[in-house]
């Protein structure tokens, strides 16, 4: 019964919390024989007026008082977890309304990236698009959090379709400059002036037959965003001419 005593710091803790006392009834249901059967062991002894120990007597009358008391202190547990659930709720809808003015923030970034078109300003582009993953990643997070919350609250889930959308339209982007980055930056400078004997041949080609694809996919999003279309396009061309000396690279150190 100790557990009832201790403070929930969440509403899943509350929910668990629940969910244990749904079963306190059946426990004490089941030692219902053995709480009568000690309770005529005192009768009995009283019967042959055996003297009882303080401890003993109050050992019997809280005995038989048990299950009233464990009720009383179950409804009593309830009370109090009402109230702490409604301040857990109260909490939830001032964190979401901030966050929903942090995602506004980057959902306005997010529409306004096709004016990054400068593929010499790539290194800060990409600090961009790091900066604008890892944020998406965390809201989705928040809202799995904030939806598995409210169905703990027995409310209405919160729709985050934009959030959604707002990913779906990005993803394209990020795979841009990414990609970008690491050929203008990496795969391209490494392969032709870098050391050749630190090559890894087999993941260069690897890599780029990844980047091709994603590059592709580029080029079909961006087919009404002309900025970001041409870089698509420059980088898909400076591929398919470096195509020709991968197979020799490749050959090479392997």
């Amino acid at each position: 019964m100790n557990k009832l005593n201790i403070r929930p710091n969440a509403i899943e803790q509350i929910v668990d919390l629940r969910q244990w006392m749904s079963t306190i009834p059946t426990e004490v249901h089941e030692r219902h024989d053995d709480l009568i059967k000690m309770v005529n062991y005192f009768d009995m002894l009283g019967n042959f007026q055996y003297e009882l120990s303080d401890q003993d007597v109050s050992l019997r009358w809280s005995t038989f008082g048990g299950p009233k008391a464990v009720d009383d202190k179950i409804e009593d547990c309830n009370l109090q977890l009402d109230e702490l659930q409604e301040t857990f709720r109260q909490d939830q809808l001032t964190e979401q309304d901030k966050f929903n003015r942090e995602f506004k923030n980057y959902q306005q970034m997010v529409q306004g990236f096709s004016k990054y078109v400068d593929l010499s300003d790539v290194k800060n582009i990409r600090l961009e698009v790091q900066d604008i993953n890892r944020a998406l990643k965390s809201f989705e997070e928040k809202t799995r959090l904030y939806n598995s919350r409210e169905a703990a609250f027995g409310t209405q889930l919160t729709d985050y379709e934009d959030l959604s959308s707002t990913v779906k339209n990005f993803q394209p982007y990020s795979d841009l400059w990414l990609v970008a980055y690491d050929w203008t930056t990496s795969w391209k400078p490494d392969a032709m002036d870098g050391p050749f004997v630190e090559i890894d041949a087999d993941k260069l080609a690897k890599d780029i037959e990844n980047a091709k694809r994603a590059i592709k996919k580029c080029q079909k999003a961006f087919k009404d965003v002309p900025g970001c279309k041409l870089v698509a396009d420059e980088i898909a061309a400076d591929m398919l001419e470096f195509d020709t000396c991968l197979p020799v690279i490749v050959s090479l150190r392997n």
